[in-house]
């Protein structure tokens, strides 16, 4: 079968692999229709990895089961199925408790697991005719209709990419209706954040970015694009808000409830050096978001962790109607947020703004 393989730094070719056969009675074989990009995998082809020579990559796959063994339950051959980046058994303490990316069964050396990724297991990539998908019950998720219809472009996008953006926006940034919300960065991820925000009821939603391709796409959904070379985002973004009129009783915020870092460091800083900082736009998402508010990370792996220097809890205090209060008492709502905070994927919050360590 043909798959792409890593060969060298910034260097990949198509080669003419082993066909993937069943190697275990609860795997599946899935010819796969389409295979989205990821910019994750540059980290392989820019050489910042373990990558061997002759890696198959890949993790976002839409196709189509050709063969399934003896256990599978759920899914049969001519099933259109996409398949989530990481795999899991579906049973483990993580999978368990939702944590399927830290599955403690999919690799030895480690919790998590993935296909055509340096470090993250034995498994091929989907950037191939066919892939290999172990525990083909927890890992094949069935979708209706025929390879290459209107939805194939849609559906491989649940792979990965639509469901990092929602996440971004529904979990780690809780937007709610009436939220007003920043994007910074409209690649993929930046512009499904942004779509997800919409659908999730966001009064309006800011799309930032320096490409114009990206910035109209991020109009047509219905977001406001702001393009950063015209000057300052967060002005330009301050300036709008006043602009339209703010509602009653926001008189005194001017900026955003929740901001989204979808940006992405390597493509930025090859890209548009000097244009952009590494951690810019977390200084930028401090100075936009209102009092209360919350700052989300979605950029490749990162989307799901802490914001990076914001998120030190254990070793910050804030501002409480002038005394201070330490993070078991902001983290279990004693303390009533006062300053720009960041919301991180454990729950817990952290402040720019506080007063330095306890």
């Amino acid at each position: 079968m043909r798959a792409v393989a890593y060969t060298d730094v910034r260097t990949v070719a198509v080669r003419e692999v082993p066909d993937a056969t069943l190697e275990a009675e609860t795997d599946a074989i899935v010819r796969v229709t389409s295979a989205a990009l990821c910019g994750t995998d540059l980290h392989m082809y820019d050489g910042r990895t373990s990558a061997e020579p002759g890696l198959v990559l890949g993790h976002e796959p839409l196709g189509v089961v050709q063969e399934v063994g003896s256990a599978v339950q759920t899914v049969r051959p001519g099933t259109r199925v996409v398949i989530p980046t990481h795999l899991f058994c579906g049973t483990c303490v993580m999978c368990a408790r939702g944590l399927s990316a830290a599955c403690l069964r999919a690799r030895a050396e480690g919790p998590g697991a993935a296909y055509g990724y340096a470090g993250m297991g034995p498994y091929r990539g989907a950037q191939a005719d066919l892939l290999r998908v172990p525990w083909a019950d927890a890992n094949c998720v069935p979708v209706p209709g025929e390879p290459g219809d209107a939805y194939e472009d849609d559906f491989v996008l649940l792979a990965d990419a639509f469901v990092t953006g929602w996440h971004a926006a529904a979990t780690l940034a809780g937007v709610e209706s009436g939220d007003t919300v920043a994007v910074f960065g409209a690649g993929a991820i930046g512009l499904l954040s942004a779509y997800s925000a919409l659908l999730r009821g966001a009064r309006v939603v800011y799309c930032v970015d320096g490409v114009d391709a990206r910035l109209d796409k991020a109009g047509e959904m219905g977001a406001v694009p702001i393009d950063f070379r015209r000057g300052d985002p967060v002005e330009q973004i301050r300036a709008d808000r006043a602009r339209t009129g703010l509602p009653l009783g926001e008189e005194k915020l001017g900026g955003v409830d929740k901001v989204i870092d979808a940006v992405g460091f390597q493509a930025r800083d090859r890209e548009h050096p000097e244009q952009e900082r590494p951690n810019q736009v977390i200084a930028d998402a401090a100075r936009l978001v209102n009092a209360a508010g919350a700052i989300a990370v979605a950029v490749g792996t990162r989307t799901g962790t802490h914001t990076p220097a914001l998120a030190r809890t254990a070793t910050r205090t804030w501002l409480r109607r002038g005394e201070r209060c330490s993070a078991r008492e902001w983290r279990s709502g004693s303390a009533v947020p006062t300053t720009a905070a960041t919301r991180c994927s454990c729950g817990t919050w952290s402040s720019p703004a506080g007063p330095g360590p306890a």
